[in-house]
């Protein structure tokens, strides 16, 4: 008798026993999918100095906002501790589901400061975090006051100004602009910049107000621009439009 060939059958089994394959899909509030946090890639080395040239640096403010500065000085000590940077020279850190992370609290012996590549869901989930400390615990139980107190938003009237809002379906920081509005009552239009049409048209203004950036959301308050979303600074410009 001849033995028993086992091993294609040893072979099926292993297989129907191993989970099934696939790929990530994308998350389902539209925002781009990020590889598994714990694998960054291999981006170029970004060196930051205290005299770096040609990096924008992202900080998260103190109401979980983003905003924009190029020198690392310009950064306040208490936002310093996790700094989005990228090149705007070589594009690195600009686009993708990968940044890098500063960390400008204290120099490295070699005058150089300690940069992270963090998936960028993990640093807006900073920032949200930081908003969530803000507001406490009771906040949300919290009712409007409604009394002009500095805690309530300033209010606008509606119909005197519509803001544009130049941002895409995957960035988060361009929903929560857009939800700030509405809390506000102040019309807004939403351009999504992955059309050409809108994307030219964003880079045309920006080239004209004198602004190098490759972030959003960009917002046209009343023809003043606003790369990035900061409650502090919409205010202001809400303001300063007669809004």
């Amino acid at each position: 008798m001849k033995p028993l060939r086992l091993f294609p059958l040893v072979l099926a089994l292993t297989f129907a026993a191993s989970p099934s394959i696939g790929c990530k899909s994308a998350r389902s509030d539209g925002a781009r999918a990020a590889p598994e946090a714990d694998a960054p890639p291999a981006l170029p080395q970004l060196v930051v100095r205290d005299n770096s040239e040609g990096l924008t640096f992202s900080y998260i403010t103190l109401d979980g906002g983003f905003q924009l500065v190029k020198k690392v000085g310009d950064v306040p000590y208490e936002a310093r501790d996790a700094v989005r940077v990228w090149s705007e020279q070589s594009g690195d850190g600009i686009a993708g589901p990968w940044v890098y992370v500063a960390d400008l609290r204290n120099a490295l012996p070699d005058g150089t400061y300690k940069v992270d590549v963090l998936a960028r869901t993990a640093f807006e989930q900073l920032a949200e975090d930081r908003r969530k400390k803000k507001g406490g615990p009771a906040a949300a139980n919290d009712k409007p006051k409604g009394n002009g107190t500095p805690d309530d938003p300033p209010t606008v009237a509606k119909g005197k100004l519509k803001v544009i809002i130049y941002g895409a379906d995957w960035c988060k920081p361009c929903h929560l602009a857009e939800a700030y509005l509405k809390k506000k009552g102040v019309p807004f239009e939403h351009k999504d910049i992955d059309e050409p049409e809108n994307n030219e048209e964003m880079r045309i203004k920006l080239q004209e107000a004198g602004i190098k950036s490759h972030s959003i959301p960009v917002l046209d308050v009343g023809g003043r621009l606003l790369v990035g979303f900061s409650e502090g600074e919409l205010d202001k410009a809400i303001a300063a439009a007669g809004g």
